[in-house]
């Protein structure tokens, strides 16, 4: 089912319970998944259950994100997220506010290479792996 939906559709169809399925065809794993819904949509699971191991975003979760086609903004760290204070312009800031905004940005994932290359064993890793 899932290699029929497109990027948008395959985040909703998670959002909403579809989640063995989705995992079936590895969209957690697809590049469209990482950039656009990975710690962007919400939990759907009602049962406690390891928030870092988990694709979707949590309540009060460190590594939530912003979804980069609603909130404008670019992948290098805020000025004042990156000295450890609090962003006063909150989510209408113009710079990421996590490494996970920074890194899984259009503008920066995947353009560096892997420094463990194909020995990489990083659930979610951010950088290139050359052929």
């Amino acid at each position: 089912m899932c290699e029929m939906l497109g990027p948008s559709e395959q985040c909703l169809s998670t959002a909403f319970g579809l989640e063995a399925q989705t995992t079936q065809c590895g969209l957690y794993e697809s590049d469209d998944f990482r950039l656009y819904c990975y710690k962007i949509l919400p939990c759907s699971r009602r049962t406690p259950h390891e928030w870092s191991s988990c694709p979707f975003a949590h309540p009060s979760e460190k590594a939530k994100r912003r979804n980069v086609r609603t909130h404008i903004y670019d992948c290098e760290m805020c000025p004042s997220v990156a000295k450890g204070d609090e962003c006063l312009l909150g989510p209408s800031c113009p710079h990421s506010h996590n490494v996970f905004e920074s890194w899984l940005h259009p503008q920066k994932y995947r353009t560096l290479l892997c420094k463990d290359k194909d020995k990489c064993t990083r659930a979610v890793c951010f950088f290139a792996h050359g052929a």
